[in-house]
C-alpha cells in the first residue's frame, strides 16, 4: 500500500507532517487495515491506492487551498511492562542486543549460578531464569521502592507497590519474575566484574525491573485535522504527536 505525507508549514512559521487519510470520504488504508495472514484489506470498501494512483494525488494535492478543521489534545499514561518471563527476556535479548534464546538462556544461567563480585565468593546476580510468572516478591519490591525513591525521588513512586497479572495459562506462581537478586547492586557497580554480554544481559534484566516498579509516564496527545479542496475533492489529512508531561519509568 502507499502513504502521502503532506509537509506544511503554519502562518506562524510552524512545520507540521500530516498523512492522507480519506479522499472524497472514502478511507485510505494503513498497515493496521490489511489482513497479515492474506494481506487482503478487511474492510473491502477502502482506498486502496497504488502507485500511479498515489502519484496523481500527490500532484492533485499540490494545488489545494489546506484548512486547520480540528486540534484535539487528550492525556495518555503509559504503564512500565512487567518484569521479565522466560520468553520475555529471550524476546528482548533477541531484540535489544542480537542474542540467540540459547546464548540469552547460557548467560542468565551464569548469572543465576552466581559471579564473584569482589566480595570473595560466588554471588547469585539474578534469580530463576525459567520463569514463567510476573510476581515480585514483596521484600524485593520494598527493596526497589526505596531505591528509586533515593535516585529519583517520591513523584517516580506509585503510591502502591505495582501487581502484574499472570498471563500464561497453568503459569507456576510459586516462581519469581527473572529479576536481580538486589536491586543495589546496579549494573555499574558490578560491571567490572561480569563479561561484556553478562552485563548486558544483567543490565537489561535490572533496568526492566527497576522500570517495572515506577510511576508511569503521562504525554499529552495531538491529532490535528487538515482538510484540502479544490473544486471537485476533498481531502482529509492527519497530523498526530505526542508531548512529554512526566517521564516516569
Amino acid at each position: 500500500y502507499w502513504d502521502l505525507e503532506a509537509d506544511f508549514t503554519t502562518a506562524s512559521n510552524e512545520s507540521m507532517s500530516a498523512t492522507l487519510t480519506a479522499v472524497d470520504g472514502r478511507k485510505i488504508p494503513s498497515g493496521k487495515d490489511f489482513d497479515s495472514t492474506t494481506g487482503k484489506l478487511k474492510k473491502p470498501d477502502l482506498l486502496q491506492l497504488d502507485e500511479a494512483q498515489a502519484r496523481e494525488l500527490a500532484a492533485r494535492l499540490q494545488g489545494c487551498e489546506f484548512q486547520v478543521t480540528n486540534v484535539e489534545v487528550k492525556p495518555f499514561t503509559e504503564r512500565p511492562r512487567p518484569p521479565f518471563t522466560t520468553s520475555t527476556l529471550q524476546q528482548e535479548a533477541s531484540r535489544r542486543l542480537g542474542f540467540t534464546a540459547r546464548r540469552t538462556m547460557a548467560l542468565a544461567q551464569q548469572l543465576y549460578e552466581g559471579i564473584d563480585v569482589g566480595n570473595g565468593g560466588l554471588v547469585g546476580l539474578i534469580t530463576y531464569m525459567r520463569s514463567d510468572s510476573t510476581n515480585v516478591s514483596p521484600i524485593a519490591q520494598n527493596e526497589a521502592r526505596k531505591f528509586i525513591t533515593q535516585q529519583y525521588g517520591e513523584k517516580f513512586l506509585p503510591k502502591k507497590a505495582p501487581v502484574y497479572s499472570k498471563k500464561a495459562k497453568g503459569a507456576q506462581e510459586a516462581h519469581e519474575a527473572i529479576r536481580p537478586t538486589s536491586v543495589m547492586r546496579t549494573p555499574k557497580s558490578i560491571k567490572a566484574y561480569l563479561s561484556r554480554d553478562q552485563f548486558r544481559l544483567y543490565q537489561l534484566i535490572w533496568q526492566r525491573f527497576v522500570a517495572s516498579q515506577m510511576a508511569a509516564a503521562l504525554y499529552d496527545t495531538i491529532s490535528v485535522d487538515v482538510l484540502g479542496k479544490t473544486s471537485e475533492h476533498q481531502y482529509e489529512l492527519r497530523a498526530s504527536g505526542s508531548t512529554l508531561r512526566f517521564p516516569g519509568f
